[in-house]
């Protein structure tokens, strides 16, 4: 054999495969997690417009609920499914008035609803929700 030449053995071209399989199901698992905290982060920003909007509406209509839950699925125009909103009452003017729209969200990565998701909308999903404020006029 040549001097400087580098020769592996049998048993570590093997154990390279073995490490390989190992790591690779972890680096899944934490690609597809980034992966549904995206998702996550989107469904909530399109939620809290969604939330301002219902919210801008029922200042300026106060005691419309069809019409913040419209004026709602208008926002988020098919991008987040199955929202609803929280009805609008009429505080009087100058009063505050909420609007909390809420979406059951379901992660792609199996076992992370074991951990996070509260079971109270299905099993196996996470409740996104979102709330705004504003003065009705």
């Amino acid at each position: 054999m040549r001097e400087g030449r580098h020769t592996r053995a049998r048993g570590e071209l093997g154990q390279a495969m073995v490490e390989f399989a190992l790591v690779v199901p972890v680096l899944l698992l934490i690609t597809m997690g980034l992966v549904d905290f995206g998702r996550v982060f989107y469904v909530y920003e399109s939620l809290a417009n969604a939330a301002r909007e219902g919210a801008r509406y029922c200042a300026l209509n106060p005691g419309d609920g069809p019409g913040v839950q419209a004026r709602v699925e208008g926002e988020v125009n098919g991008t987040v499914s199955n929202v609803t909103s929280s009805g609008c009452t009429n505080p009087g003017q100058g009063n505050p008035v909420t609007i909390v729209v809420a979406t059951p969200f379901t992660p792609l990565t199996i076992g992370m609803c074991a951990v996070i998701c509260d079971n109270t909308l299905a099993p196996n999903t996470l409740g996104v929700r979102a709330a705004a404020t504003m003065v009705v006029w």
